[in-house]
């Protein structure tokens, strides 16, 4: 059993967020595919040139070695969740040397986890591989912008056209690096949840479980398990999700597997002491909260939501799901003064994707500008 990537692994925006957009029943449309302006890949910055001619008259390092080094400061930042800071970081490491792939990956991360300008973010990945054609890394995270950008236009279907790009992205990340579970996750999780004619299929699914199950116990369990839920064997499910935990008690994704499963078949109660471990197990991790949080309210307990949910804001201010998970939070105890006040912050931050049509329909109902 291996979770020698553990930490990385939970700074990676998956494939497995397509899971919040329902398929539905929409009429075909193809999503255009807009491309960035490469002059706007690193837009000209008065103070960015000035911090980067101060950095070049110290004697210390060559221009190289200090690129390097704020790459690094900026992937650091960005794994602590201060992503302005790591923006600013890696944009003066690309300063320094515009061919630093490492960089152009990280601020792509930074970009899509924000949230911020998923155009750009597609264009740094791009960039990355251009660079580097070899590391799976770049076009892992070039699926997960090109996905962030079908998930804002509302449907899975209106992305359709660009599926087959995802799909050999993604291939082509596992046959990079075959042993990277970040890579064989995103794979297993575009299998098992689009339909055969979008590039997905249940057989290719198990494929891909059972690489995983080889790599690392735990994600093995826990990928047969989603299997077992998709095909409605809910026992079955269930009891794999209860092995994964069984097996691997100090690993965090496997409890909050079986935390989102029960919260599928809306045993809250039983939800919550999963959420609750997971929580205490990766208590730096602002995901962990904002997941135990919801679970909190979707149990009714609006007060220990609350703590939880601004525990995890604490941790990472710029989270739109906690942000909305706080929102509803306070909405549904009668606060509709700090409610809309939060709402009306998402719809300031984005103006597309599921959390800003919640946001706005909120506001609009309640006749706020």
């Amino acid at each position: 059993m291996s979770h020698r990537n553990k930490k990385a692994r939970a700074r990676w925006p998956w494939i497995t967020a397509l899971t919040v957009i329902p398929l539905g029943v929409v009429l075909y449309q193809s999503l255009a595919e807009e491309r960035l302006d490469p002059d706007k890949l690193l837009p000209p910055s008065a103070e960015r040139a000035a911090n980067a001619r101060a950095v070049l008259a110290a004697p210390a390092a060559t221009a190289g070695e200090q690129a390097a080094e704020h790459g690094r400061q900026g992937r650091q930042f960005y794994d602590q969740w201060r992503f302005d800071e790591a923006r600013t970081a890696l944009e003066l490491a690309l300063e320094l040397d515009p061919d630093l792939a490492d960089a152009y990956c990280d601020l792509g991360l930074v970009e899509l986890r924000q949230p911020g300008d998923l155009l750009r973010s597609v264009a740094l990945f791009e960039r990355a591989m251009e660079l580097d054609p070899e590391d799976g890394r770049f076009p892992l995270g070039l699926a997960g912008a090109i996905t962030a950008q079908i998930m804002n236009a509302g449907s899975l279907l209106k992305g359709a056209t660009r599926m087959p790009r995802i799909k050999e992205l993604l291939q082509l990340s596992v046959e990079l690096d075959p042993d990277e579970l970040d890579s064989r996750k995103a794979l297993f999780h575009f299998y098992l949840l689009l339909p055969g004619f979008l590039g997905g299929g249940m057989e290719k699914a198990e494929e891909q479980a059972r690489e995983l199950q080889r790599i690392d116990s735990a994600e093995g369990l826990i990928a047969r398990a989603s299997i077992e839920y998709r095909e409605e064997r809910h026992e079955s499910a269930e009891a794999l999700y209860r092995q994964a935990v069984a097996e691997s008690p100090s690993y965090g994704p496997a409890r909050h597997a079986l935390g989102n499963y029960l919260i599928g078949q809306e045993r809250f109660d039983d939800a919550v002491p999963p959420l609750e471990e997971y929580a205490r197990i990766d208590a730096a991790d602002p995901e962990a909260h904002d997941s135990l949080g919801a679970g909190y309210l979707k149990a009714g307990r609006h007060a220990q939501a609350e703590a939880s949910l601004r525990r995890a804001l604490e941790l990472n201010p710029d989270s739109l799901s906690a942000t909305m998970h706080l929102a509803d939070c306070l909405d549904q105890t009668g606060d509709e003064a700090r409610a809309g006040a939060l709402y009306r912050e998402v719809w300031e931050r984005v103006q597309e994707g599921p959390w800003a049509k919640k946001a706005r329909e909120w506001l609009d109902e309640q006749g706020s500008d």
